[in-house]
């Protein structure tokens, strides 16, 4: 987890002036296996970001950005173990522009902070429809815990 955020965000160990990074985690479901073994959670995470202007290294830009955060957990030695993670783009944009005007080049932070291509991921576009949450065979969680670590 520490490699993928220093990945998605960058050193945030020394405080940079007028950058803010905001995801609250709200709306919990959590489904725990009829085992106990393994659970799935996926969280809405509505946030604001504040960060330097893509080719500036001084310019700061706000950005709305609205994400589903997905995870698989599963118990070793007797404690709850993350087994996989992954980030599900509503939509982002520039804070003075809607969602349905701006459309940002690339996938930026959800690419970094994925470490293998996503199985699913349907950010908003105005050109299509979407589907509000990943279908049930989508969630599925796959493989086995073995291999796990702290």
């Amino acid at each position: 987890m520490r490699r993928l955020y220093k990945e998605g965000h960058g050193d945030t160990s020394k405080a940079q002036p007028g950058l803010m990074y905001e995801h609250d985690l709200t709306t919990p479901i959590i489904e725990v296996a009829r085992d106990g073994k393994t659970a799935k959670a996926v969280w809405f995470s509505p946030g604001t970001a504040t960060g330097y202007a893509e080719g500036h290294s001084t310019k700061l830009k706000a950005t709305w950005r609205y994400l589903k955060i997905g995870s698989a957990w599963a118990v070793e030695d007797g404690k709850w173990r993350l087994w996989k993670y992954h980030i599900y783009s509503t939509f982002f944009c520039d804070f003075y522009k809607s969602w349905v005007d701006y459309q940002p080049p690339g996938r930026g932070l959800v690419t970094a902070l994925n470490p293998k291509p996503p199985t699913y991921d349907n950010p908003y576009r105005p050109d299509t429809a979407r589907e509000e949450m990943p279908r049930r065979r989508s969630l599925m969680i796959r493989g086995t815990p073995s291999g796990l670590s702290s």
